[in-house]
């Protein structure tokens, strides 16, 4: 039978095979982006619209204004008024084993005695760690207290959202980075997107977005490096209204004090000893320090002072050899 011979051209593809085409073109698309686990979608933000602002036509409520007090030295080292500023962020970060989270739950206890209204936001221990910790401050027992990592199959990021909606004058987060990491691995997101979200929580209850209008502050324990370092991006850094160190001191170990590098509403430099070891609440020491110059008054160096009274010696320990 003789060959057919063709023309070279093509019949034209009928509509019905173009749309079944498309639709396995698609399926196949909706596979290959499902390989990677589950997706999580997040809306996207209307835009902001623009607003400048005279800085003298905003106004807030008197109540803003009256800081948290602790009723312990640490309230002349955060402002020169006393207290903890409401709608303030400060991160607490420290050498490894310095005490960070018992200092964080010390100060949150001494605010829930003063009448504050506090939650603990655990997200490294568990029940049984901390029921060792109210065996040794028995004082820790009244704090109110989420258990994140609990809910790391579970939406923490839906658990915490839920519970910052109740409304709290301070928050103890233990730490930024378990939280961060926490939500992170549960929704399959990455880390930029996760600090992000945090922190937008954070600026948010800031500024009384829960029902009850509370001007929430977050005290939020960060890890550092081995070398001591803050270990967050400055996005953290940013949004941060102080930065409290906890360290040992160099020449004595036994020796633990706190002293804020960043203070927005405070000062810098000013260390506060504290200590651990009594059991039952933390005890803390003003340190004074002496300039490391000051000049000396040409009528004391030239008085003619006993080299053994007291005025020399307290001399001799201000300007050692």
């Amino acid at each position: 039978m003789p060959r057919k011979t063709t023309t070279g051209q093509r019949r034209p593809m009928s509509e019905e095979a173009k749309a079944r085409i498309a639709a396995a073109v698609k399926k196949a698309a909706a596979a290959r982006g499902n390989t990677k686990g589950p997706h999580v979608a997040i809306p996207a933000k209307p835009a902001k619209p623009l607003e400048i602002l005279a800085l003298g036509s905003m106004s807030f409520p008197d109540s803003l204004w009256e800081n948290h007090l602790t009723n312990t030295p640490l309230d002349s080292l955060f402002t020169p008024e006393g207290g903890i500023p409401k709608a303030t962020n400060w991160i607490l970060v420290g050498d490894p084993g310095v005490g960070k989270s018992t200092f964080g739950m010390d100060t949150l206890a001494s605010l829930t005695e003063q009448g504050a209204k506090c939650l603990f936001v655990s997200a490294e221990m568990t029940r049984v760690d901390l029921a060792k910790y109210v065996q040794r401050f028995p004082r820790f027992g009244y704090l109110q207290t989420l258990f994140l990592g609990e809910f790391i199959d579970h939406n923490p990021q839906a658990i915490l959202e839920q519970a910052l909606n109740l409304g709290f004058d301070v928050v103890l987060i233990d730490s930024f980075v378990e939280v961060q990491e926490c939500v992170q691995e549960s929704l399959k997101i990455s880390s930029v997107v996760a600090q992000k979200w945090l922190v937008d929580l954070m600026k948010s209850h800031n500024m009384g977005g829960n029902p009850q209008s509370r001007f929430t502050t977050f005290l939020c324990i960060q890890q550092v490096t081995k070398d001591g370092v803050f270990l967050g991006s400055n996005r953290l850094k940013h949004a941060t209204t102080g930065m409290l160190e906890m360290r040992f001191d160099e020449e004595d170990k036994s020796i633990t004090f706190l002293e804020f590098t960043k203070n927005r509403r405070g000062s810098i430099g000013q260390r506060l000893l504290f200590d651990l070891r009594g059991g039952g609440e933390i005890s803390y020491t003003e340190q004074v320090q002496a300039p490391e110059e000051i000049p000396m008054n040409d009528a004391v160096t030239n008085a003619g002072l006993p080299e053994d009274s007291l005025e020399m010696r307290a001399l001799a320990r201000l300007f050692p050899d």
